[in-house]
């Protein structure tokens, strides 16, 4: 959204998705989105913030409850808890 003026700039194409969770990273220009999918899996995405294009997912197996929180953390890194009370902590090529 436009601050002075409330206009939508765009649109994260997230259809589908029961309460993602959100962080931005304005250095890499980037938006991660971390979501439940069903069963035990969440799909962290990244998008462009400047064209909301997606630029890419990941899928994180054995989770337990929905994403509460996702946190950036150190150079590469993605953190997130869940409602069951587990942390994730995510690192690698996917996160810079």
């Amino acid at each position: 959204m436009n601050p002075a003026t409330g206009a939508t700039l765009g649109t994260f194409l997230l259809t589908g998705l029961a309460a993602p969770v959100m962080v931005a990273d304005s250095n890499l220009n980037v938006g991660f989105f971390a979501a439940q999918t069903g069963g035990s899996s969440v799909v962290i995405y990244s998008f462009n913030l400047g064209t909301f294009a997606p630029l890419g997912s990941i899928v994180v197996s054995n989770v337990s409850g929905n994403p509460l929180r996702l946190i950036r953390w150190g150079q590469n890194g993605l953190a997130f808890n869940t409602d069951a009370g587990q942390i994730v902590l995510i690192g690698g090529n996917f996160v810079h």
